[in-house]
């Protein structure tokens, strides 16, 4: 509360102190009001803060979900081959520019179509997530793992030379081999057939690399499936 005038007597001394407390007085309130309005302004301004930094917060995780689908195979929870291409790119021109290592996987699944007819669209489905699972598990998170559609898979690796490449898409080979896949109680056998093409004079561009992983997976097919292929190759032997 406001400080008061003592008020000594009624003459016009005493007058002017009640006259100087009144207005004291109706000051202080018309302060306190001030303060009031300010506090409530202060609060409604702390709570639209807090609401705007909460909406924020979500706009960022639906922006985040939104740029992951869009880069993201629904099926196999791998990257897509919009994904991939802008990596391979990347990768490409960063390597060329400090003469790094890059290999190039491709591989897709012996007799795939056998599966969707034998035992439907689910069963190939879930053998296509199975062993976009197995790919996560021996893939390093400086690689790249996609799915380029259909049952064609592949593989960036940064840093990688061919021998390295090899030893992973052999390990993949054997790991598919042994891996049970079942779906609705069938246990389904799963082999691949593997295209490795790493960078090196002959592959002075993107279309040039990923021609030699193509040719080489074809290559392997043509060799009896269950196989990997390295480019180049001659003859049916691998150029290592």
């Amino acid at each position: 509360s406001p400080k008061k005038l003592d008020i000594p007597s009624r003459d016009e001394i005493g007058e002017l102190a009640r006259i100087f407390n009144d207005m004291n007085q109706r000051v202080y309130e018309i302060q306190q009001r001030l303060r009031d309005k300010i506090s409530l302004a202060d609060s409604e301004l702390i709570a639209t803060n807090e609401q705007l930094m909460a909406r924020s917060a979500e706009l960022e995780k639906a922006f985040a979900l939104v740029e992951k689908i869009a880069i993201t195979d629904s099926l196999t929870s791998l990257y897509n081959r919009r994904h991939f291409d802008a990596c391979l790119a990347a990768a490409f021109s960063r390597t060329q520019r400090h003469q790094e290592p890059l290999c190039l996987i491709l591989l897709d699944v012996d007799h795939f179509k056998r599966v969707n007819n034998s035992l439907g669209h689910a069963a190939g489905d879930c053998v296509l997530q199975e062993l976009g699972q197995l790919l996560k598990s021996r893939t390093r998170e400086t690689d790249t793992a996609a799915r380029l559609g259909g049952d064609e898979f592949a593989l960036l690796l940064y840093h990688t030379n061919k021998t390295e490449a090899m030893k992973l898409a052999d390990d993949l080979l054997a790991l598919t081999r042994e891996h049970q896949f079942v779906c609705n109680g069938s246990n389904i056998p799963v082999t691949l057939s593997i295209g490795i093409a790493h960078l090196e004079a002959e592959l002075n561009d993107i279309e040039a690399l990923y021609a030699a992983a193509d040719h080489a997976l074809y290559e392997a097919k043509h060799r009896g499936r269950n196989q990997l292929v390295v480019h180049p190759f001659q003859n049916g032997v691998d150029g290592i």
